[in-house]
């Protein structure tokens, strides 16, 4: 099955789905509490069936729901899988002492948070999650995050009171060589989302960036961000139009309403908002305060609310006493193309 053929809710699902595929070995699997989005993912993704629920509570058991200590003892028959019970460590507890091991013979859906402002090596855990980072950055997982890659080059500087946040899962995170990061920064992203990010671009003080499920955002190489800067490449909450009842923004992956690219030397002025749909060529200059949506030419400075083109063949150089266009880069230099 397609990615893209899963629905939104049972996305979610896929981290604890892949830990239950590699695990189970052909046995039952048990749901400790019902969800039909699981049980409809592990059976049309992974041809896995779980039709018996459990509960811990004895009151509750009834022709659906079997007691939870009916199955002890039996770990080489089945597998628990627990869909929305916080991963609390008297749930564990209980079921270590019937005879299962966590990941081998049982997973909850949700995890504790991992958060850390000392770097992360080569991380990894169950739930797909894979983390390089120098230390400066606070990044923390959420406790539905699974399969998330973040990798981010040891030569990346942070300012003070940087912090990546991820919410959901499927996420991706690359952030090149020689990135500088200013103070308060703040990245956070939602499912099936992804984040580049290429050498020697910089970022001053106050930048947030919000990538919404299903969300990209592309920043080319030597670009450079003022402070106060806003990146938005979503609605963030769900619209509908009344009269189809259609939701009006799809989120699914690589809708282009959903992007943000912007290409190589790029300068993005002061309190300037880009918005998704936007993609601004090479060597362009977003005026401060510009609300930015669309296509943006190459070398030509925008401006306003909506912005609007307002000089064309220009370029710039990081030196405000630079006097020869030269350095400001060959390729750098050209007439806007429209």
């Amino acid at each position: 099955m397609k990615y893209e053929e899963i629905s939104l809710m049972c996305r979610s699902f896929i981290p604890l789905a892949e830990i239950i595929k590699r695990n189970y070995n052909g046995r039952e699997v048990l749901l400790y509490g019902d969800s039909k989005p699981l049980r409809d993912l592990l059976k049309t993704a992974y041809g896995i069936n779980a039709e018996k629920v459990i509960t811990g509570v004895k009151e509750k058991v009834s022709e659906e729901l079997s007691f939870i200590r009916d199955f002890s003892g039996q770990s080489d028959k089945y597998y628990i899988a627990i869909p929305f019970l916080n991963p609390e460590q008297n749930i564990k507890n209980n079921l270590i002492s019937m005879g299962y091991n966590e990941f081998s013979d049982f997973a909850f859906k949700m995890h504790n948070p991992v958060k850390s402002n000392m770097g992360f090596k080569n991380y990894h855990d169950e739930y797909g999650n894979s983390i390089s980072a120098p230390a400066g950055v606070t990044i923390v997982l959420g406790s539905e995050s699974g399969n998330v890659n973040i990798n981010i080059d040891d030569t990346v500087k942070f300012d003070t009171n940087t912090v990546i946040r991820i919410v959901n899962s499927q996420i991706n995170i690359s952030i090149a060589e020689s990135v500088r990061i200013g103070k308060d920064f703040r990245l956070t992203m939602y499912g099936n989302s992804f984040l580049v990010v290429e050498k020697n671009t910089t970022f001053n003080c106050n930048c947030t960036i919000e990538i919404p499920h299903g969300g990209k955002i592309l920043i080319g190489d030597d670009c450079m961000f003022s402070h106060d800067i806003n990146l938005m490449c979503g609605d963030g909450h769900a619209i509908f139009d009344v009269e189809t009842g259609k939701r009006t923004l799809d989120v699914t992956k690589d809708n282009p309403r959903n992007s943000i690219i912007i290409k190589s030397h790029v300068w993005v002025g002061l309190k300037a908002i880009i918005l998704g749909n936007t993609t601004i060529e090479t060597s362009s200059v977003v005026g401060a305060g510009a609300v930015v949506k669309g296509k943006i030419p190459n070398n030509c400075v925008v401006a306003g609310n909506p912005a609007k083109i307002v000089q064309k063949n220009i370029t710039w150089s990081r030196n405000n006493y630079e006097n020869d266009i030269g350095q400001c880069g060959e390729e750098n230099i050209k007439m806007t193309e429209l």
